[in-house]
């Protein structure tokens, strides 16, 4: 399962970072975040043969890395440059003791059932908590893609005509789809 995992991550990380590149960085990361929701409520939960749990590492291993490849840009459109290697340092420093202990509270939540004499156990509870984390994260990614959008209205002024704001011509709806 690891191993597809990272085949997949292979896969869509370089495409995650093409795509953040054309379609805005905010855009690419709250969309995917939602997308790994989706696939860990959809096909996860739902899995019961190892073929589908294959498809679900490959699908969700392309997209679940998305953090990795757009925290930084993203951390530098929220700060300024000057500000980016201490903001950078507090997003690693915060991410350790989740990341250290995220398989033991995996392995806390999932619950312990006797099936003819022989204990199961089920991991509905922490697949739950893992969809129910992407969707709190997608959520905080559209809150920041607003704000980042009224910070530029701001910045562009009340005087500001919808041309100085949004784009001329046919990169007017580049500030809609570039975030």
């Amino acid at each position: 399962m690891g191993a597809m995992l990272n085949l997949g991550m292979a896969i869509g990380r370089p495409l995650v970072g093409l795509y953040s590149d054309s379609w805005g960085r905010i855009n690419i990361a709250g969309s995917l975040t939602f997308i790994c929701a989706l696939t860990v409520f959809i096909i996860w939960i739902n899995a019961k043969s190892f073929g589908v749990l294959i498809f679900f590492a490959l699908i969700n291993g392309a997209i679940c890395g998305t953090f990795w490849t757009t925290v930084p840009p993203v951390t530098a459109e929220v700060v300024s440059l000057k500000q980016l290697p201490s903001a950078l340092n507090l997003i690693w420093l915060f991410m350790i003791a989740p990341l250290t202990f995220s398989e033991v509270i995996g392995l806390e939540l999932r619950r312990h059932y006797w099936v003819g004499g022989i204990e199961k156990s089920d991991y509905l509870h922490p697949q739950v908590f893992a969809g129910l984390m992407y969707l709190v994260a997608a959520v905080m990614m559209l809150l920041l893609r607003g704000w980042k959008i009224a910070y530029e209205d701001n910045v562009a002024g009340d005087d500001a005509g919808p041309e100085q704001k949004f784009g001329k011509g046919r990169n007017k709806w580049i500030r809609w789809v570039k975030v």
